[in-house]
């Protein structure tokens, strides 16, 4: 029988994979089909892994091979600022899903940076130009300007994935590396933004629906024009009341997200429609048909109703409570017709997820010869088969 090779690994870089991954020691040893107390053994230097089981780490903590090598960890680089978390997720650590998905967003925007020479002219000037005590009703008009959208061209957007995109679309003209992130739960992160320029990125959560997608976006537009990086869950602005500062950050690109899908004169005129008698409480099958309106969840429009003094505050935590005591939708629910209209697999797939301004960098920079196909295609997180496909329909 062979002898089986071992791989000389540095210790504290297995570690640092594994705590940087999310893992803890036990999750981290089922995942590599070894006992825990080797692997702390592994990670102490009293022991070694084979290289074929080095290798299934790099794949399960998705680090390359070599890195394993290296004399000491690499630097970290800072995570965005302005947390906002659930209270009972507050003193828990990120899932490894979801630092994958920070991790992979950082990377990308540092691939945009580093092919910068070959995006087009940009001005980002709007990157933290907001304070936070400006007026959202004005700061909104001021975002239709820099999108350049007035408010009857998204009113001729009635379709829910069809405002999505024209928003998106808005927003990458500005501009926004905009992205989706995959397998992560909304409880965790509904939206996320990198408010820095150049390159300024905005990331929602496909497991959302249209109408939370599309608020998300601009309320993550709004962390971008204070200049306030943020990683934004499913909580409530209440939820933050020993922080006085992260409140009134949410409070401000809540009203912001709502006072720019919601116009309060076409809110007025259209809520009088729904329920002439103000007297009348606001039932929810009135919200959903008022909200379909705009485009926005139910739950958005009862915040922007609120706002406009035409919801009480009880019936705003009435319809809350009632909310979050339903079951959590599955990961794909209500993304049927945009699977069938964008496909899942492909070229498809990178373009929905990635933004045309990342993946039009990206060829550009393809076609300048500063990389190669296979660069590309590692940039892009894809295959090479696909790719002429994609620059196909990238245009």
């Amino acid at each position: 029988m062979a002898q089986r090779v071992m791989a000389k690994a540095n210790p504290e870089l297995l570690r640092w994979a594994r705590e940087t991954r999310g893992f803890p020691l036990d999750l981290a040893a089922a995942s590599l089909d070894i006992d825990k107390d080797l692997l702390a053994q592994v990670e102490r230097g009293e022991a070694q892994l084979t290289f074929a089981k080095l290798r299934k780490a790099a794949d399960v903590y998705k680090r390359p091979l070599a890195v394993f090598f290296l004399p000491h960890p690499p630097e970290a680089k800072p995570r965005v600022t302005d947390f906002r978390r659930l209270p009972e997720a507050v003193d828990h650590p990120y899932s490894p899903a979801l630092l994958l998905q920070m991790r992979r967003l950082s990377h990308k925007r540092s691939v945009a940076m580093r092919l910068r020479e070959f995006a087009r002219a940009t001005d980002w000037g709007f990157v933290g130009s907001v304070e936070l005590n400006s007026d959202p009703e004005a700061v909104s008009l001021r975002v239709r300007e820099i999108l350049k959208l007035p408010v009857e061209a998204s009113a001729r957007w009635r379709e829910s994935y069809a405002r999505l995109s024209g928003w998106r679309n808005a927003l990458e003209s500005a501009g926004i590396l905009v992205f989706v992130v995959q397998r992560v739960s909304v409880s965790e992160m509904r939206g996320m933004s990198i408010a820095e320029a150049p390159f300024p990125l905005i990331a929602v959560n496909r497991a959302d629906s249209p109408g939370a997608r599309l608020f998300s976006l601009l309320h993550e537009f709004g962390h971008v024009l204070l200049g306030r990086s943020s990683l934004c869950d499913d909580g409530d602005e209440m939820d933050w009341r020993n922080n006085d500062e992260a409140k009134r950050v949410e409070i401000f690109c809540n009203a912001l997200s709502a006072a720019v899908l919601m116009p309060r004169a076409m809110v007025l005129t259209k809520a009088d429609q729904v329920r002439p008698d103000r007297q009348v409480r606001w039932s929810e099958a009135m919200l959903r048909e008022l909200a379909d309106g705009f485009g926005v969840s139910s739950e958005a429009m009862l915040r922007r109703l609120r706002d406009l003094s035409l919801a009480r505050l009880d019936e705003y935590e009435m319809f809350r409570r009632m909310w979050q005591a339903r079951p959590a939708p599955s990961p794909s629910a209500g993304n049927d017709d945009e699977e069938r209209n964008f496909g899942e697999y492909g070229h498809d797939r990178v373009l929905r997820t990635q933004g045309k301004n990342y993946v039009r960098l990206v060829l550009e920079a393809l076609h300048g010869e500063a990389i190669t196909a296979g660069d590309a295609a590692d940039f892009l997180d894809m295959k090479l088969g696909h790719l002429a496909a994609l620059e196909e329909h990238a245009s």
